[in-house]
């Protein structure tokens, strides 16, 4: 199975990565197989709202959108979204990618097509915030739950932690190995559960 993480920050190696990093290591231990996309590296234009795609089901826009995004999604069994807090929601990079899945969202809703992995898809936020407001990662909860909705995506949990931003400050959290081991079992446990079989033997002595 395929877990593709989508990086949202511009820090390549800060408390965002190693939150990802690690909980992608996790799930490699657990017999995953894991892709990492560093966003901001990607070329997204951002949605004009044309429509095409409610009229169409396809962006006109031809760029890492349409060669990159769109194809993991389709291919993953998991997507983990990693993202720090700014204002209270994610980057502009990554909102702009998930702006862009209203191609998605429009074949769903506008066209009535029926994605064949809705029932299986997962999805699982990461996020860091610097401040420690209740209510800090109350906007990137509502945009997740409903990008993952638009997707066809299961939106089955997060790990969220509040005064994280000093270099360091997330490897250095307490709790994080413990809270990646158990988030990482629990959101792969429906993947890997086999059936069971019943063997049933004949014999004319019965």
């Amino acid at each position: 199975m395929l877990v593709t993480g989508f990086m949202g920050s511009p820090r390549k190696k800060g408390n965002t990565s190693f939150l990802l990093q690690r909980f992608l290591s996790e799930l490699e231990n657990i017999g995953a197989e894991t892709r990492s996309v560093h966003v901001p590296d990607l070329t997204i234009r951002p949605c004009i709202g044309c429509g095409l795609c409610e009229r169409k089901g396809f962006c006109h826009f031809d760029d890492d959108m349409r060669s990159t995004v769109l194809p993991l999604i389709r291919n993953s069994q998991v997507l983990i979204m990693a993202s720090p807090i700014y204002f209270y929601t994610v980057p502009a990079e990554m909102k702009a990618m998930i702006d862009r899945t209203q191609t998605l969202w429009s074949r769903k809703f506008k066209l009535g097509l029926v994605d064949p992995d809705e029932q299986t898809r997962k999805g699982f936020l990461l996020s860091v915030g610097a401040t420690r407001g209740n209510d800090l990662f109350d906007s990137i909860h509502l945009t997740m739950k409903y990008f993952f909705r638009g997707i066809s995506t299961d939106y089955a949990g997060s790990l969220t932690y509040w005064q994280i931003e000093d270099p360091g400050d997330m490897k250095k959290h307490p709790t994080v190995e413990e809270d990646i081991r158990s988030a990482a079992e629990d959101l792969m446990a429906g993947f890997l559960e086999k059936p069971s079989w019943l063997f049933l033997s004949h014999s004319d002595d019965l």
